[in-house]
């Protein structure tokens, strides 16, 4: 369950500006993390780091896509 929370918070920061916006502004990752536990996110940072490298040998992650999400929580951003 974690690791399917791990890949709607990607979608999330895609589709979602709001709640896009709100990770931007967090000042850490506790701060992101929390943000996406308050949705109903709830994962860790080895989840997200899991789902990931999962989502690219998938192939439903992309490495143009990834470099939106720059790979971690701390920059997980997509420009």
């Amino acid at each position: 369950m974690s690791l399917e929370n791990a890949a709607s918070y990607l979608y999330k920061m895609r589709d979602d500006a709001d709640f896009r916006s709100a990770i931007r502004e967090a000042a850490d990752d506790e701060a992101r993390l929390k943000l996406a536990h308050e949705a109903g996110l709830v994962f860790t940072h080895e989840e997200f780091e899991k789902t990931i490298e999962e989502m690219k040998a998938n192939n439903t992650l992309s490495i143009e896509n990834l470099g939106h999400y720059e790979g971690g929580l701390r920059s997980c951003t997509p420009q």
